[in-house]
């Protein structure tokens, strides 16, 4: 009898342990969205989740450059080690980092002339510019982030009842003047 339980008890670890890696966080890299008017200067983070332990990333984003300038990438003092912008951000730290979080900042200007709409911004890489330690590739999946230039639904729901609002007081005033 305890043979027959300590099987069945075995089976079901040796179940439980295989159906793990379903579960596991595939790691990734997410860009914010955010919403700005044409002229607007904005700050959206780039965030990563699911780190299995880097120490290295150079990283580059890809954007419309017709509507939109990165002015600055500034990393998140959360991130450690030591950080350098020019045409990429490039990261190195002197041991892996499991940090999951906010790691960098985009300060981004949208154009004067941009036309209202969405516009993709997205993290960019290579293979080998994101390891570990021991220098083997991480490779990350990348979620693209959206900037909505112009009025968000949300806003434009508001001035619509606000304007509603505006035109009932109207009408009601000029009723009591007659």
């Amino acid at each position: 009898m305890t043979k027959k339980i300590c099987s069945v008890l075995m089976g079901v670890i040796l179940i439980y342990l295989g159906m793990l890696p379903c579960f596991a966080v595939s790691p990734t890299i997410s860009v914010g969205t955010a919403t700005a008017m044409p002229g607007d200067t904005i700050t959206i983070p780039v965030s990563i989740s699911g780190n299995p332990g880097i120490n290295t990333f150079s990283l580059g984003f890809e954007y419309d450059k017709g509507k939109l300038t990165v002015l600055d990438v500034t990393p998140s003092p959360q991130l450690g080690g030591q950080f350098a912008y020019k045409k990429k951000a490039v990261w190195l730290n002197s041991t892996d980092s499991n940090y999951n979080g906010v790691i960098l900042y985009l300060k981004i200007r949208v154009s004067e002339s941009a036309a209202y709409g969405e516009s993709t911004i997205s993290v960019t890489y290579s293979p080998g510019d994101i390891s570990n330690y021991n220098e083997n590739d991480v490779n990350f999946a990348v979620s693209s982030g959206q900037i909505i230039i112009g009025l968000d639904q949300q806003t434009v729901d508001k001035l619509i009842l606000l304007i509603r609002r505006m035109f009932e007081m109207i009408k009601k005033m000029v009723l009591l003047i007659r």
